[in-house]
């Protein structure tokens, strides 16, 4: 059965996380980034939250495609990745 992480700081968590989920810009991503990795150096053993941040990078990934004009999934020419 799985078992929720434990820590002794729940609020923090919760709004680290909810950063982490919300970031929708390139500002947004690092901001989160950072929490996520002074949570990280506090709580190693969250792989939850490691979860989340690959997540957070994928995002980053996508705005930087987007931002470089190879975002644009309605070009059947951008569906594939270089």
């Amino acid at each position: 059965m799985y078992q929720a992480y434990q820590t002794k700081y729940p609020a923090l968590r919760a709004l680290v996380r909810e950063r982490v989920l919300r970031a929708n810009s390139p500002e947004l991503c690092n901001e989160a980034e950072s929490l996520l990795v002074e949570w990280l150096a506090a709580e190693p053993d969250d792989y939850q939250m490691r979860t989340y941040g690959s997540g957070l990078q994928r995002m980053k990934d996508a705005l930087r495609l987007i931002a470089d004009g190879r975002g644009d999934e309605t070009d059947p020419a951008k569906l594939h990745l270089p």
